[in-house]
């Protein structure tokens, strides 16, 4: 059984990245319970006694028979985020660690609008993603994340980079309502 915090707190990191990369928010605690739209518990963590501890955290709570889900998404956008950093942090290069978050078409990099909060997370916790989202998608000050860990000059640098995009209409909106 995980036994200390530091470790159930990586195997949390380590589930939400599971759920957010592969864009399934639902946590199947069987085989049977698993549809398009979960992951298998023992194939996320293949240690059945990691389970139990894990699961019964104020992290998760049932979604419907034979489902769990984080309790809300921001916490497993966070988790996620924290999972990439700490990969970033360990040698992983940034422009790797950035695949999770873009896709190429003809040349241009696409934000994978299912990621933005992952990667508005993690710009709030790594230098280096901060200083790429300035320049590619300075929208992303603006979505979650804490942008009080940007610095006064980052914060304006994406705003001023955000209206130039808007004026020079090369603005790539993130959600149909804007």
């Amino acid at each position: 059984v995980v036994t200390s915090v530091s470790a159930l707190r990586e195997l949390a990191e380590q589930l939400a990245a599971i759920c957010s990369f592969s864009d399934r928010p639902f946590i199947a605690l069987t085989r049977n319970a698993a549809g398009p739209n979960a992951v298998t518990l023992t194939d996320a963590l293949p240690d059945p006694l990691q389970h139990e501890r894990l699961l019964h955290s104020a992290l998760f709570h049932e979604a419907s028979f034979g489902l769990m889900q984080f309790h809300h998404r921001f916490a497993r956008e966070y988790l996620a985020a924290c999972w990439v950093r700490k990969r970033i942090d360990a040698g992983l290069p940034l422009s790797r660690a950035m695949k999770l978050f873009f896709q190429s078409y003809l040349d241009n990099s696409i934000l994978l609008e299912s990621r933005i909060a992952e990667l508005s997370w993690l710009a709030s916790m790594h230098a280096g993603v901060r200083e790429l989202a300035i320049h590619s998608f300075p929208e992303i000050a603006l979505c979650e994340g804490d942008p009080a860990r940007w610095g006064e000059s980052q914060l304006l640098d994406a705003l001023d980079a955000y209206i130039h995009r808007i004026h020079t209409d090369r603005y790539l909106k993130l959600h149909g309502d804007w």
